[in-house]
């Protein structure tokens, strides 16, 4: 998201002083799809280590705060014991 502010007030300036630079469409998409690769391939190395070191499913982290935990029914909540 930060990408694409710069991009749009370098656009914007660039309307008004013309040495700023602009970034052209496709450096904008490369750098959008590389992104999003980056973030996926992360996001499902991690869950796969979550698997693997068989920690399952945990309570939300505003729950432990609190010192709720879940039931076993996701409507109703219990004290941590």
């Amino acid at each position: 998201m930060a990408f694409i502010g710069v991009r749009l007030v370098l656009h914007w300036a660039h309307g008004i002083w013309a040495r700023v630079p602009e970034i052209s469409t496709l450096a904008s998409l490369g750098v959008i799809v590389a992104v999003l690769l980056t973030v996926t391939l992360t996001s499902l190395r991690a869950d796969r280590a979550s698997r693997a070191g068989g920690r399952g499913r945990r309570e939300p982290v505003c729950a432990r705060l609190v010192g709720l935990c879940p039931a076993r029914e996701p409507s109703h909540l219990q004290r941590c014991v």
